[in-house]
């Protein structure tokens, strides 16, 4: 997925300010207040511990920064069709 990312991204006006990284959410290797933007897309539903994981996100983002999280939750009938409809909905942990 990073390798993707940076694909796409690279006749991106901003792209030498880009950043991807692989790491594990619960032991990200970022010094701590060193990011304004975490990007987290399809993964907190495979977070161990979501609660530290949003810990540690914290740890590394900027004062003033910002987490995205994008994430699709389908209902039990959904996950069960070949083409689920998209849909977004707002989860609080």
């Amino acid at each position: 997925m990073v390798d993707i990312a940076k694909q796409k991204t690279v006749d991106h006006p901003a792209a030498s300010r880009l950043h991807f990284q692989e790491g594990s959410a619960m032991n990200l290797p970022l010094p701590g207040c060193s990011r304004t933007v975490v990007v987290a897309i399809d993964s907190i539903h495979h977070w161990e511990d979501v609660r530290a994981g949003l810990a540690e996100v914290a740890r590394v983002l900027r004062r003033d920064g910002r987490l995205i999280i994008c994430e699709e939750i389908l209902s039990e009938e959904e996950q069960k069709t070949e083409s689920p409809s998209p849909r977004i909905r707002r989860e609080s942990y």
